[in-house]
C-alpha cells in the first residue's frame, strides 16, 4: 500500500517574546517600588505620557524606598547588563534577558531546555546558547539547571578541569560520603583528584542567587484583604499606591498627524499604558485565586496554611508558572493591617501521616515555637524535634528539620548551646550586684 502526503492544520497556543509581552512582563515582575522608580523614568522620556507617582497612602516612606533603588540592583537587573555588553545574536540576547528574570531565588534555571524551546518556540541551539550566556556572567554558578552543575561551574573557576568538574558533581553524593572507591568506578577519576574536589565543596555556593543585591527597600502592599461582616473575603487592588499613567491629551492634540514626534512617542507611551494595566490586572487575579487558595489563613489563622506551589496556581488560572513568579516576587498584601509579601502563602506539602497533607509554613510555625519554648541549657536538637512531629502525626526526616530551621536563621542545637551557655557566664555588668 502506497504511503499518502496529506496537509492538515493544527492549533497550538506558544508564547513568543513580542516588545509587548517581554514590557508586560518587564513590570510584572517589578516590586512596587521599582514599579515607581521605572514609570517614572519612562515618563521622563516620554512627553506624551501624563504621570502621577502613587504613594499617597499613609504607607512606607517613599523618598527612602526610591532611594534604595538607585543603591541596589536586583540579580536580574544586573544579569541583564551583563548580558546586553556580550556580542550575542539578538535572539539569544533577548532570551538571555528573559530567562535572567525568570531564575528561582536560589539562582536556578527552573525549566527543562525542551519545556523552553517549546513554550517559547524557540530552537534547542538558541535556549542552549542563551543559557551558557547567563552561565558565563557573575556570581558563577548562576544559571544553573541543578545543585550539580551550580557547583561545577564555581569549580571550573576555581581551576578544576571542565569534565571532572561535571563528572565528579553527578555523584556529589558519594563525595560527600567518602566513598572514593565508588566515586572512582563510576566518574573514572583518581580517588586523589576526587578528595581535592571534595576539599573545595564547602567553599562552594549552592545558592549563588539568594545573597546577590537583596533589596532594602520596603515592601509596600499593593494587594487589601478585608473579611466582611458576611465572612467573605474581599480582595481589592490599593489604587493609592499605584502610579497612574495616560496619554496627554491636550500635548498630542498640538501636534499634527504627520508629526515625527507624534510617530515616535505615541507608540511607546500607549504600549507602556498596557503594560502598566496588564501588571495590575494579572496581579490581582494571582491574588484572588491566591487568597481564595488560602482561606484558611485569614480565617482561622497562620498555622491553617494550605500546601500550594506556583505550578497549582498555575494550572488553576491557566497560566504558566513563571508568570506566577513573576506576579509575587517582591509584592505584598495587608490583611488586619499587617503586611504579608504574596510568596510567603507559597508552602510545599509535608505529610500528616493520614494521606492528607499540611504546608510546611505550619511546620515551621511549629518548629520555632518548639525551639523558643526549649530548655536553654538543653537545647533540641533536629532528631529530637523529628521525633516530636512524627508522635504529632507529621512525616518528616531530621535532614528536613535542618533545611527549615535553616530557612528561618535558626542556629543549629550545639550553636544555640553555646549561645546560651555563653550568656549565663557572662560576669555581671560593675554594679549590679550587691550594694553590700
Amino acid at each position: 500500500m502506497a504511503a499518502r502526503q496529506t496537509l492538515t492544520a493544527t492549533q497550538t497556543q506558544r508564547l513568543s517574546i513580542t516588545p509587548g509581552l517581554r514590557q508586560g512582563m518587564s513590570l510584572l515582575q517589578l516590586s512596587t517600588v521599582d514599579l515607581w522608580a521605572e514609570i517614572a523614568r519612562v515618563a521622563a522620556e516620554n512627553p506624551l505620557l501624563d504621570y502621577t507617582e502613587g504613594g499617597e497612602r499613609q504607607l512606607p516612606d517613599f523618598d527612602t524606598a526610591t532611594r534604595t533603588i538607585s543603591e541596589s540592583q536586583t540579580l536580574a537587573q544586573n544579569l541583564t547588563k551583563q548580558i546586553t555588553l556580550m556580542d550575542l545574536p539578538k535572539q539569544v540576547s533577548l532570551l538571555a534577558q528573559y530567562l535572567a528574570a525568570d531564575l528561582t531565588e536560589d539562582g536556578y534555571i527552573e525549566h527543562s531546555d525542551e519545556d523552553i524551546s517549546d513554550m517559547l518556540d524557540l530552537s534547542l541551539v538558541t535556549v542552549e546558547r542563551a543559557i551558557d550566556a547567563l552561565q558565563a556572567c557573575e556570581p558563577t554558578g548562576i544559571a544553573a539547571r541543578n545543585l550539580g552543575e551550580c557547583l561545577a561551574l564555581q569549580l571550573i573557576e576555581k581551576g578544576v578541569p571542565g569534565q571532572a568538574a561535571h563528572l565528579a558533581c553527578q555523584h556529589l553524593d558519594l563525595l560527600v560520603e567518602q566513598q572514593w572507591r565508588r566515586a572512582h568506578r563510576v566518574t573514572g577519576l583518581a580517588i586523589e583528584a576526587l578528595q581535592d574536589i571534595a576539599q573545595l565543596l564547602p567553599g562552594l555556593n549552592p545558592h549563588p542567587g539568594r545573597d546577590y543585591a537583596p533589596l532594602a527597600a520596603p515592601m509596600i502592599p499593593e494587594i487589601e484583604v478585608e473579611l466582611d461582616r458576611g465572612g467573605n473575603l474581599n480582595v481589592v487592588l490599593i489604587r493609592d499606591v499605584q502610579p497612574r499613567l495616560q496619554l496627554d491629551d491636550q500635548l498630542l492634540a498640538q501636534m499634527s498627524r504627520d508629526s515625527a514626534l507624534r510617530r515616535q512617542f505615541r507608540t511607546p507611551a500607549q504600549a507602556m499604558i498596557g503594560a502598566l494595566a496588564f501588571r495590575n490586572e494579572t496581579l490581582l487575579k494571582v491574588a484572588q485565586v491566591l487568597v481564595r487558595r488560602q482561606t484558611a489563613f485569614f480565617t482561622r489563622g497562620p498555622d491553617h496554611m494550605a500546601p500550594l506551589t506556583r505550578a497549582d496556581l498555575a494550572a488553576d488560572m491557566g497560566l504558566h508558572p513563571s508568570t506566577i513568579g513573576r506576579a509575587i516576587c517582591g509584592k505584598a498584601l495587608i490583611f488586619n493591617g499587617i503586611t504579608h509579601p504574596l510568596s510567603g502563602f507559597i508552602s510545599s506539602a509535608v505529610s500528616n501521616g493520614t494521606g492528607a497533607q499540611v504546608s510546611a509554613y505550619s511546620v515551621q510555625r511549629r518548629i520555632r515555637r518548639m525551639i523558643e519554648h526549649e530548655q536553654p541549657d538543653a537545647p533540641l536538637s533536629d532528631s529530637e524535634i523529628a521525633a516530636v512531629l512524627r508522635s504529632e502525626g507529621v512525616d518528616i526526616a531530621r535532614r528536613t528539620i535542618a533545611k527549615y530551621r535553616g530557612c528561618m536563621n535558626i542556629p543549629s542545637s550545639f550553636e544555640r548551646g553555646r549561645l546560651g551557655a555563653m550568656r549565663r557566664n557572662r560576669p555581671a555588668p560593675p554594679g549590679s550586684g550587691s550594694p553590700e
